[in-house]
């Protein structure tokens, strides 16, 4: 095995000692001659769906995030009023994919937030009520 460009021409001249000149071409040809199915292009349908598996593990999210910090205020406004996910992701040239998935996030966090607003606002009211009803009592740390 080489580790070394030294070591490579030993190991290629002991290839061609043992095999002949022409190793590199038979087994070149061995492998072209294997393949049948012609991969994605035989089946662009797989393909698709393969680069969606891989695109959507992408690990550039530091990229993606900064890409989305630009948008999320255009995007959430056309949202709002009415633009489809596709026609913002042509203007933008972001994936729709990755659009549909970032506005989906977006309405989560708002709705948790709303959601969040609406507890608080709640424990307020119920905090009243009972002061109301059994009047202020002493803080035990008091």
């Amino acid at each position: 095995m080489s580790g070394t460009k030294i070591g490579g021409i030993k190991a290629r001249n002991t290839i061609y000692k043992e095999h002949g000149l022409d190793y590199y071409e038979r087994i070149g040809k061995l492998g072209g001659q294997k393949g049948h199915t012609g991969g994605f292009a035989s089946n662009p349908e797989a393909a698709r769906i393969a680069g969606r598996k891989g695109g959507s593990k992408s690990r550039r999210s530091i990229a993606k995030n900064e890409r989305w910090l630009e948008v999320r205020d255009k995007v959430m406004l056309g949202y709002k009023n009415g633009c489809s996910i596709r026609e913002m992701a042509e203007y933008l040239k972001i994936p729709e994919s990755t659009l549909y998935y970032r506005v989906r996030k977006e309405r989560e966090m708002a709705e948790e937030k709303e959601a969040k607003k609406a507890l608080k606002e709640n424990d307020k009211q119920e905090q009243k009520f009972f002061a109301k009803l059994f009047g202020k009592r002493e803080s035990i740390n008091g």
